[in-house]
């Protein structure tokens, strides 16, 4: 039977698998060597900068990549042939469209300039625009842009 080894992104906390799991953090370059030439399965680093999508060059026995963002062109470039791309699509969903709202708001409320203005004690009394009744662009159909059409239909 050959051993299977996962290589995930440090900051996960306890990890329980089936199968060896190494945790590192890119200054640990030294010690994973040996573990990418055996790696059958990577999670890259949430977020990460593209040398961390690059290690899968150097990971002959990779089977699958498991994404932790619902996006993944940024990883096309890096997938070796015949290695399975998962993305997370679904799990960013309600946060994304919760900020997409909250951020709507606050851009027709301005409370971005109220905040900045609070340090000085200023008040400046400005007319805003409401959301209510408001018609909305939503460009993009997946998970994210409906999840965000949801949460619009309201106002």
């Amino acid at each position: 039977m050959t051993a299977e080894l996962a290589l995930l992104p440090a900051g996960l906390g306890e990890v329980s698998s089936p199968i060896p799991v190494v945790v590192y953090q890119d200054e640990d370059a030294g010690d994973v060597v040996q573990a990418l030439d055996r790696a059958t399965f990577f999670v890259p680093i949430y977020m990460g900068p593209p040398s961390n999508l690059a290690l899968m060059a150097q990971m002959p026995h990779l089977r699958a990549c498991q994404m932790l963002t619902a996006g993944y062109d940024n990883a096309l470039a890096h997938l070796p042939a015949g290695v399975t791309l998962c993305n997370a699509a679904g799990v960013h969903d309600a946060s994304t469209a919760e900020l997409a709202l909250g951020l709507i708001i606050a851009s027709l409320r301005g409370i971005d300039d109220a905040a900045r203005d609070m340090p000085q004690g200023a008040w400046r009394h400005l007319r805003r625009s409401a959301l209510a009744d408001r018609k909305v662009l939503v460009v993009g159909a997946g998970g994210v842009g409906q999840s965000i059409r949801r949460r619009l239909e309201p106002f």
